[in-house]
């Protein structure tokens, strides 16, 4: 998601700190003004399909459904997950 924003770690992690989620929402459109709509779809399928990619990760992963809702074992991407934490599943 960095490389399609054209921007590194250190950028995004001081916009999200720093703005509020619609002033985040308005800069991140703003930097893929110039990308098509299939790129767009594409990313954000990738980012809804995203799972964690180690064992490490899975871990980490586990132990927070775990504190929300251990019974819901069927949530396995970050995307469930933040949805989870926030209330919408």
């Amino acid at each position: 998601m960095l490389d399609f924003l054209g921007v590194d770690s250190d950028t995004f992690k001081e916009k999200a700190c720093s703005d509020t989620e619609e002033t985040l929402s308005a800069w991140v459109v703003s930097q893929c003004q110039n990308r098509s709509l299939g790129d767009k779809d594409a990313v954000n399928n990738k980012i809804l399909k995203s799972e964690p990619d180690s064992p490490e990760k899975w871990e980490t992963f586990h132990e927070i459904r775990k504190r929300f809702d251990p019974s819901r074992t069927d949530l396995t991407t970050w995307v469930d997950l933040i949805d989870l934490e926030e209330g919408r599943l």
